[in-house]
């Protein structure tokens, strides 16, 4: 009897420390937000308790995907059947836990035991949405840019508003920028027509002047290329009749270059009145002949190019030429005027002048 009774009093107390040693701790972890943005405080409450006295460190990690960051590591000192609170105040800046980021877990250890928290998100993200009132535009164009910013723990942010246009001198920054934003700006009027980068950028900063947390939103706008000169080049001011006028009609954009595109030009006579002399469609950037006629009246003619609305006009001048030929018609002798002056000097009766 007194064997089994030993027996069955080895066996309990074989029990009793099994139960004991796995019933030793319970470390319990608050519950963390589903999702923090860089600069946000961290608050979390561990609770401890004991079934036997211990001394030991408590440690808190916060766990990111493959890189951890230590929390917290102090002594604590639980006794049997206390219970022990420790609250946890941080600030998820860069100088705590550098680019960790992503999903995360809080890591306790305390003595022999280890405990994780649920997931969470730390992210450095600002949600960024933007609206462009077009893609294309004309030089001299306002551009109208809205769009609204929010942290990805849904918190509004303090920060700043950046947007730039490559390849131009359009770039500004606006500061105390909440949640939403309404900007415009010019597209230079000697802009070449080209496909541009715009770049819109909402940021935070922390007190060192580092970046937290930031937002970037990219695409692409058009600037036509528009005619905004229209000019007539000539050989020469001054044409005699029988040879030809050469010209050219020659278009540039709004950065001075040249545009190769059809053209109409009109060439005017002078008379009573300005008479159009020839139409002719050419090609910009091309030369072009007229042949002016022996008979062409003498004096100031134009020729003008125009594209749409806009246009140019030069004048040249036609020389007079007197130039007669003759033959005999039976007893006659027959002057014809191949000139473009009206009188002809009567041989033989006169020295009126042609």
């Amino acid at each position: 009897m007194k064997n089994r009774l030993v027996y069955i009093t080895l066996s309990t107390l074989f029990l009793l420390i099994l139960l004991i040693s796995s019933t030793s701790a319970e470390i319990l972890i608050g519950q963390p937000n589903a999702r923090y943005n860089l600069g946000d405080n961290f608050d979390i409450k561990i609770e401890v308790k004991r079934v036997v006295e211990t001394n030991d460190f408590l440690e808190v990690n916060i766990a990111c995907d493959s890189t951890s960051v230590a929390l917290y590591k102090g002594p604590l000192r639980v006794q049997i059947g206390k219970t022990e609170n420790i609250s946890i105040k941080a600030k998820l800046d860069r100088s705590l836990i550098s680019d960790t980021e992503g999903s995360s877990k809080v890591n306790t250890k305390y003595a022999e035991e280890s405990v994780q928290s649920s997931s969470f998100e730390i992210s450095d993200k600002i949600d960024l949405s933007v609206k462009l009132s077009a893609n294309t535009f004309n030089p001299g164009d306002m551009v109208y840019i809205s769009g609204n910013a929010k942290k990805q723990n849904g918190d509004k942010l303090n920060g700043f508003l950046q947007i730039s246009l490559s390849g131009t001198n359009v770039s500004f920054l606006a500061s105390q920028l909440t949640d939403s934003f309404n900007y415009s700006f010019y597209i230079p009027k000697d802009q070449p027509a080209n496909i541009y980068g715009l770049a819109v950028k909402v940021y935070e900063r922390e007190p060192s002047g580092e970046i937290a947390n930031e937002g970037i939103h990219s695409e692409t706008i058009r600037v036509n290329q528009v005619v905004t000169t229209v000019d007539v080049s000539l050989n020469s001011a001054f044409i005699i009749p029988g040879e030809n006028l050469s010209y050219g009609i020659i278009l540039k954009d709004q950065s001075g270059q040249e545009i190769i595109t059809d053209v109409n030009s009109i060439v005017y006579t002078y008379q009573d009145k300005k008479e159009v002399f020839i139409r002719k469609n050419v090609k910009s950037g091309d030369v072009s002949l007229v042949e002016i006629p022996y008979n062409a009246t003498p004096g100031i003619w134009s020729i003008e190019g125009f594209y749409n609305s806009k246009s140019s006009e030069r004048t040249f001048t036609v020389e007079p030429v007197s130039k007669a030929s003759f033959h005999i018609e039976g007893s006659e002798l027959v002057i014809i005027n191949e000139g473009n002056v009206e009188k002809i000097r009567e041989l033989g009766k006169t020295n009126s002048d042609f």
